[in-house]
């Protein structure tokens, strides 16, 4: 499957604004799965993993497309910002294990 060809025909069909608002619903929804994670009953834990993987897995997706349609300059710029604050979570790991 060609994740970029796929982006690019949601993108058409539905438009910039409306997947930019499916990102807002798809974090809402992964929000609401991590409360109830962490409210579940230990015979509802099961369910509540499944529900959390399920939004990690659109948010992952719908967080792609808005990448696709940043372009490829501000993927660029995610990256670099991501690798700083990796190293800035090292650090403060690293800080509090000393």
């Amino acid at each position: 499957m060609n994740k970029t060809h796929l982006y690019a025909k949601a993108i058409q069909k539905w438009g910039v604004t409306t997947q930019f608002n499916m990102l807002i619903e798809e974090c809402a929804e992964l929000i609401v799965a991590v409360n109830k994670l962490d409210r579940a009953n230990p015979e509802d834990i099961n369910d509540r993993l499944e529900d959390l993987q399920e939004e990690i897995a659109d948010v992952e997706i719908i967080l792609e497309q808005a990448r696709f349609i940043l372009g490829h300059k501000a993927g660029d710029k995610i990256d670099k910002i991501k690798i700083k604050k990796l190293f800035r979570l090292r650090d403060r790991i690293t800080k509090d294990t000393i």
